[in-house]
């Protein structure tokens, strides 16, 4: 959901396969063009023999990552790390990303996982606050980011052909 006094426009989706489910908008958070990307990846028993889990077709500048990835690493949770979790981790690290997550709190209440993430690419991570907020019915904490601090201004790449 998005709220009316948003400026956003829905984008597709990359990912052409059904393990990865992903819905994008590309949103104007005070003057910055943000693409917010959601996203659920099922549990590794759930997905064919050889899925191999990727966020790469989504790490792109000014662009907000949250979801159920099913991935455990201490960069987001409690010293629990999984091979998902550190080629994800790997991923991310290559190309600029932060987990906001603080490692020290779950999004789990019964236990002490976070199989639910929220990364942005440093251009636009030290503008967000997480948090999590009371469980709605449900086995997982709601993640809340709070827009703190103002984002850089979107810069539009204007490309031509000179043939000098």
């Amino acid at each position: 959901m998005v709220h009316q006094s948003v400026e956003y426009t829905q984008q597709q989706s990359p990912f052409n396969y059904n393990t990865t489910e992903c819905i994008i908008i590309t949103a104007k958070l005070l003057d910055t063009y943000v693409s917010i990307e959601n996203i659920y990846i099922p549990l590794q028993t759930s997905c064919p023999l050889g899925f191999s889990a990727s966020l790469q077709p989504l790490l792109t500048n000014n662009c907000l990552i949250v979801g159920d990835i099913n991935a455990h690493n201490e960069a987001w949770s409690q010293g629990n790390n999984d091979p998902r979790g550190d080629a994800l981790v790997d991923e991310i690290d290559r190309e600029l990303f932060v987990a906001l997550n603080n490692p020290d709190v779950n999004t789990r209440p019964t236990s002490n996982l976070s199989p639910d993430i929220a990364f942005a690419s440093v251009d636009i991570a030290l503008a967000f606050e997480w948090n999590v907020t009371v469980s709605l019915n449900s086995d997982h904490l709601s993640i809340s980011l709070t827009l703190e601090n103002n984002l850089p201004p979107s810069r539009i790449l204007n490309s031509f052909t000179s043939f000098r």
